[in-house]
């Protein structure tokens, strides 16, 4: 429930598959945000965001 506002929102209400296929993009997307950031406070952050989905994924 920490990944972001809508996961918490909106995402975390719907069913299994839902909240996996959103958690994958979100995933797949951070990782390129990661290497395309320079900015060392935005990658802690994005690393944060990926880390907890990352662990999302595995409650799922």
């Amino acid at each position: 429930m920490q990944i972001d506002d809508l996961y918490y929102k909106v995402i975390s209400k719907l069913p299994d598959a839902n909240r996996i296929h959103y958690c994958e993009s979100l995933i797949y997307r951070t990782q390129k945000d990661v290497l395309d950031t320079k900015c060392p406070i935005t990658r802690r952050k994005l690393k944060r965001l990926l880390k907890a989905a990352k662990s999302e994924m595995k409650k799922l």
